[in-house]
């Protein structure tokens, strides 16, 4: 047994004081180790409809810049830090279908959030929409995308018409059909014809004459001027077709008969393909 005096017995409680103080201080220094980082990345965290969307394209149509706040709204909360948050708001942008996904770029330019440019998908050409109403045409990107309804430019009414009506899918998907694509792949050809001739071509359609289409043979197309004239055309160089003169034969034919028949203004239909019927 340990007797203490006065003088001890306060030396034992200032000692457990002290335990008690240096262990309250420990635990404290633990909190707000722990809660600190805690608050810190909450801090980070934010809706991507709170980061500031800069330099949006000028001729965005206001249905299409109602679909990118609602696609925003929907976004998952992210940390601006963190490598999944750029993909994230990537994600945002590339589900438009308007949306060029190959022109995306995120980048993280804090405190504003993200830096976000992209190009919307171009047209290349007007198609008619199998059961669609006469006048109705769906814009079609190079790479056979549909772009969605809203495009508002101004060069867009000027573009080469497909006016053989084919079936189509919702807009930002691709189409297969193969009239279509046919009708892509001659586009390169199409407008060398116009650079070289001069004439006013406006359309394209398939050819008639020819039978069911078959498999893995692209259907011939004739391209379509102004006047209502057909040039009976073929398929795209690119397909190899042996039956069929390349691009360059098929023009150097269509500029010798302009030299007899400027315009070809009396002419119903030119043909200047290869295949005899």
């Amino acid at each position: 047994m340990e007797l203490r005096g006065p003088k001890g017995v306060e030396e034992g409680h200032r000692m457990r004081l002290t335990t008690v103080l240096f262990l309250g201080i420990l635990g404290l220094l633990g909190w707000i180790f722990l809660r600190f980082p805690l608050e810190a990345r909450r801090a980070e965290e934010r809706d991507l409809s709170r980061y500031q969307l800069l330099s949006l394209p000028a001729d965005l149509p206001p249905h299409w810049q109602k679909e990118l706040a609602e696609a925003v709204a929907r976004a998952p909360r992210v940390q601006a830090l963190s490598p999944a948050a750029s993909l994230a708001a990537r994600n945002v942008f590339a589900g438009l279908a308007w949306v060029d996904p190959t022109t995306l770029q995120v980048e993280t330019a804090l405190p504003l959030g993200f830096a976000v440019r992209f190009r919307i998908r171009q047209p290349v050409l007007q198609v008619a929409r199998v059961g669609a109403s006469s006048g109705s045409w769906s814009l079609v990107s190079a790479a056979g995308i549909v772009l969605p309804e809203g495009h508002s430019l101004a060069h867009s009414a000027s573009l080469p018409r497909l006016i053989t009506p084919v079936p189509l899918p919702v807009g930002g998907r691709a189409a297969a059909d193969p009239l279509l694509q046919e009708a892509l792949a001659l586009l390169p050809e199409y407008h060398e014809v116009v650079r070289i001739t001069g004439l006013p071509l406006v359309a394209l359609e398939r050819m008639p004459g020819y039978p069911a289409d078959a498999p893995g043979v692209p259907p011939a197309m004739a391209f379509v001027l102004a006047n209502g004239t057909r040039i009976f055309w073929g398929r795209a160089t690119e397909e190899g077709d042996p039956r069929d003169p390349g691009m360059r034969p098929k023009i150097l034919r269509l500029q010798s008969l302009l030299q007899e028949n400027p315009g070809l203004t009396d002419l119903n239909w030119v043909r200047l393909d290869g295949v005899a019927r």
